[in-house]
């Protein structure tokens, strides 16, 4: 697991855990992915579902030579409940893409650009299902010995 996952899932569970009474043992958690929301100002990743010139929605800053830019990332929430002295976690990761930050020059438009910009979205999924099975692979339990 590259150290950058380590750290931060190190962070995001002694975060939780410090929240909660330290006589709450032992600590469980269920991981899971979050691919819908009613909300239209981001868009979760789907596999299968590709993006259109559509879906950028933003307009290209004066004075860039970039073609298109895609603005997308890792999103993570994290809840934890005592319940008959085990600490229950609860751990959504989605990958999401902002619309409305994302551009694209209209003069240079072509599939080639798409599928470019894709990828870029499609290497933010790639790394939410890395840490989703990090976040799987911990030992709840003994991580915190």
């Amino acid at each position: 697991m590259p150290q950058v996952f380590k750290l931060l899932i190190l962070l995001l569970l002694v975060n939780t855990v410090l929240n909660y009474p330290l006589q709450a043992q032992p600590i469980s958690a269920v991981v899971s992915i979050e691919t819908t929301s009613p909300k239209d100002s981001f868009i979760f990743y789907k596999e299968g579902i590709r993006l259109k010139f559509s879906d950028f929605r933003a307009a290209m800053p004066q004075g860039t030579n970039n073609v298109a830019m895609t603005y997308s990332g890792i999103s993570i929430a994290m809840n934890g409940v005592t319940k008959k002295d085990q600490l229950l976690l609860t751990i959504k990761l989605s990958t999401k893409y902002y619309p409305y930050k994302s551009w694209f020059d209209k003069n240079q438009l072509d599939s080639n650009v798409l599928q470019h910009e894709q990828r870029h979205f499609d290497i933010s999924a790639i790394n939410t299902l890395a840490l989703c099975n990090a976040f799987r692979r911990i030992d709840c339990d003994s991580f915190f010995e």
